[in-house]
Order: structure tokens, then sequence, then C-alpha cells
């Protein structure tokens, strides 16, 4: 017994056919797919039926996983999916050729053996217990892939190794509105890629060759002699909206386009933004001016620098820095250090500063006022403000402020929790106020406005505290906020007079 399908082209939005001849493994063994854009663009519907069912059903030997965050959403939202497609192909008598369990989500197709399984995986472990009777993983589908962390994808890619069988080709497909930048479905794939989008409101029909981007990325393979051999995967990302869908009606595409400004953006253009929550310490609308309109800026003005060394990891640190009120655009390698050793990342800030010194004596004709230097100096930052200080003693850096912040640190005001913040809504205020000017920073912007704060009623009264950094991190799956740390530390003076700018709009005067 085997199966035969008949796809009508007809039955398919135009724009994801034109996937299928990625789907060659006589040209491509192995490759990664991202589709990414706003609501109603048919990205599931797709996948499900291009991607996954068609090869599922006609060629032995394609085993795959469709990963969720959570059980209750697989259930609730791809694995039915993956049932009406199957009883619309397959017709009344579908169960004569699958076999569906529906209490594991598991399906196994009799004609040849091939087996799906539909998971809701909150880490990396979930998938150890998954092994197929007939072959390996080969193809896996993360639907909302903003909801599930990086790791799963790491061991997807790290399963997916073996001899492929006669026509079958290793692939990881993710899909998800880019509700955050930063999210790492989005900040490794798409960063970088213009799409030249073009609607016709008029009508169905859109402009879409363009917007299919496909480009190389270089994958390191340790190897048992300790060398690292690279792997190189082909990666294809397509963006879609529900303009793309000639089988949305016209009325969800009004309902799109009348939402919120951050909503919009997201889920009707298809653009990456900010989720506005009033749990967010800074609004995003309000970052976005800071980013747009610059501030007045005359010679004598302070240089301040903000350095987090920590990150994710010891071998990481973010740099930021400001004149006066103006953030000031860095190079790529300014921005991000890479290193194993403290006395680096001290060295670089001095000499990043210094000729940052020289920038503003070269564009003001006067040195800054002084330079003041915010390192974080929790875990490796500690090592790094140590050295910091040995270079000023020995005569250099003259004219600096070396101040070592420590994030949890009491902070000596009533009003806040700790120092983190402090800073935190000292950035708040100066951009509620309009009074600095933002680089304009897709990492910043979105970990800026995704931050969240709380509040504790103490016996001294109430105080505000910022979100812990493993919680954040947990929350929103992503990586450690390091560029809105730097940020705070840039713009951050301790020894001035604070003004206390609470989450209500209240002010309060130190």
């Amino acid at each position: 017994m085997k199966i035969e399908l008949n796809i009508k082209p007809e039955s398919f939005n135009q724009i994801y056919l034109h996937t299928l001849k990625y789907n060659d493994p006589k040209k491509y063994e192995v490759i990664e797919k991202v589709y990414y854009g706003g609501s109603g663009g048919g990205k599931s519907e797709a996948i499900v039926r291009l991607d996954i069912l068609k090869d599922w059903l006609t060629i032995p030997g394609n085993n795959g996983v469709i990963i969720m965050e959570h059980a209750t959403v697989v259930r609730k939202i791809a694995f039915p999916l993956i049932k009406k497609v199957l009883k619309q192909w397959l017709g009344l008598k579908w169960e004569d050729q699958i076999t569906c369990k529906d209490r594991e989500m598991h399906f196994i197709n009799k004609t040849n053996g091939n087996e799906i399984f539909c998971l809701g995986c909150e880490n990396p472990d979930d998938l150890k217990g998954i092994t197929f009777e007939n072959g390996i993983l080969t193809f896996a589908w993360v639907e909302e892939a903003d909801n599930v962390v990086e790791e799963i994808h790491d061991t997807l890619e790290q399963r997916m190794r073996g001899e492929l069988p006669p026509g079958v080709q290793f692939r990881i497909i993710m899909s998800y509105n880019p509700t955050e930048e930063d999210k790492w479905c989005y900040a490794n794939y798409v960063p970088g890629i213009e799409f030249k989008t073009n609607y016709r409101q008029e009508g169905p029909k859109t402009y879409f060759g363009d917007r299919y981007q496909l480009y190389d990325r270089v994958l390191p393979l340790p190897r048992e002699d300790g060398t690292i051999i690279e792997e190189i995967i082909p990666v294809l990302v397509l963006k879609t909206t529900c303009e793309d869908n000639r089988f949305v009606n016209n009325k969800y595409r009004a309902k799109l386009r009348n939402q919120t400004p951050d909503k919009r953006e997201i889920y009707y253009f298809g653009n990456a933004g900010v989720k506005e929550d009033p749990k967010n310490i800074i609004p995003v609308e309000m970052v976005r001016i800071a980013m747009e309109y610059k501030q007045p800026s005359e010679s004598g003005m302070i240089l301040g620098i903000g350095a987090d060394p920590s990150g994710d990891g010891p071998d990481k640190m973010v740099f930021k820095a400001r004149y006066g009120n103006n953030e000031l655009e860095l190079l790529a390698g300014e921005k991000e250090f890479e290193s194993t050793s403290t006395t680096d990342f001290a060295r670089h800030i001095a000499e990043l500063g210094k000729r940052l010194e020289n920038r503003i004596i070269k564009e003001y004709g006067e040195a800054p006022s002084m330079v003041l230097c915010n390192v974080d100096k929790t875990g490796v930052g500690k090592g790094t403000f140590d050295t910091l200080e040995d270079i000023q003693s020995s005569g250099d850096l003259k004219n600096w402020y070396i101040n070592g912040v420590h994030f949890g640190g009491t902070d000596c005001d009533d009003i806040y929790g700790n120092i983190a913040a402090a800073m935190y809504f000292n950035i708040r205020e100066k951009v509620m106020i309009r009074g600095i000017h933002l680089v304009d920073c897709s990492k910043t912007k979105t970990q800026l406005c995704t931050r969240q704060y709380f509040s504790l009623t103490q016996k001294t009264g109430t105080r505000y505290f910022i979100e812990p950094k493993d919680k954040y991190k947990k929350r929103r799956k992503c990586g450690s906020p390091d560029y809105a740390d730097a940020t705070v530390l840039a713009f951050w003076e301790p020894f001035e007079s604070e003004t206390n700018y609470l989450p209500s709009g209240e002010i309060i005067s130190a």
C-alpha cells in the first residue's frame, strides 16, 4: 500500500510554493527554514502541508517532531492541524493508513513506518526520550519559536546526524511572529537581511520574490581529536503577512490594521517590535522618540562610559558611551568585546575611552569635563574594575572617575531597593522627559522596554525593584540584557542629585 498525493497549486498561497525548490535532498542535504512575519499569513498551514506531510506521507525514512513551549498549546494548535490536513488529503478513511494516538500526540504512517511526535518542550531534556522504530530524526518544526528556549534548537541540530535514506533531507523549520528583536530565532537569523515588501491593498496579489533570502550559516563542530571542522548549513528566511494569504478576508485584515501601534507593527506589518506591558519599566514609544531626536551638545560635558563585563558567560563584555545627554555611535567591534581575560576587558575599556576622549576634543576643541566610567563589578567585573584602577594608578587615565557598580547593592535612596533599580529608573526619567538621545539599536530598545519592575511594601515604606536577571531570561526565553545594562551604566551619575520618577508618574525629589 502506497500513498499518492495530487497537490493542486491553486490550493496554496503562491509565496509558499516557491519553498519547495529548497526541499531537494540532492541539492541540500540539510536546510533550516525561518518563517516569520504578521498574523494570518498562512505560515502554519503551509509548513504542515509542504514541509512536513507532503514527504512524510510518501517517502520512507521521514521521522519528525513538532515542538511548542507547552503540551497544552501543542494539543490546541499543532496536533489538530496535522489531523485536519490528513483528513482533507486522505479522506474519511484516513485512519486506515494512519495510526493516530491522541493521548501521546503521536502519528504513525502505516504505509511506510514514518512517525511524528508532537511535544511540549520546556528544556532540551524533553527530547531525550524520543526514539523512532524505523530510522532517525530527520525533521523538526518549532512553532512559536520565540517562546521556546534556544537550547532546544541546538539539541535538534545535534540529533540530526547520520546516514540519510534516499530522497530524505534533514530539515529544521522555525515559525513565529517577531514580538521582540532579541529573541534567538530573530536575532540569530534575521538581522542584516533587508526585505522589500510591496503590498497591493486592492487585491490578493503580492510581490514576494525579494522576500526570500538564502544564506549560509557556519556551524563549528568539534571532533574527537580536539580539532574543529565547519559545517555549512543553508538557511532560508521568508517573511509573510496576511496580505500574502488569499484565503484571509478583508475584515480580518482590517482588524489587524486597526490595532494599537505596537501590535500593528508586529501582527499586521510583520516587523519586529516590542509588546507593551504595564509591568515594563520603560514605554517603547518613548524609547523610539529618544532614538529619533538628538539633544544639544557643547564642550565641557561629561563623557560617560558603561561597561557590563558579565553577560551570559565570563567571556563577553558590552560597552556603551555617551557625551552629555547623547549616546555615542560605536562600531560593532567596539560595542562587544570577547576575551578570557579580565585584564583584556580593562584595557579595551581604557583604550576605547581614550579614543572617545580624542574624538570629543577633535569635534568640540576641548576635552570633556571628566570621563565617568561605570563598570559592573559583579562577578568577573570585579577583576576588570581592579585592573582599571591599577591602570589609573600608573599615571594613565587622567581626568577619569572609575566607579565600580554592584547591581544588587543597597541604594542610598529610600525609594529603590537596590542600585539596579535606581539606574533603570534614572533612564526611565530621562526618557520620559525626553532628556536623552539613544542610538537606534534593536537590542537596546528591546531590552530596555521588556525589563519589568515590581514594588514591595516594607516597614520603611514602598520600594521599587527591577526584575532579577535570571527571572528576566527565563520569562522571555532570551539571553542576558547586556545592552540595557550597559546603557543604564553609561547614563548613571552616582554623585548627582537624583529626582525619583515613579511608575505612576509621580515625581519625588531626593
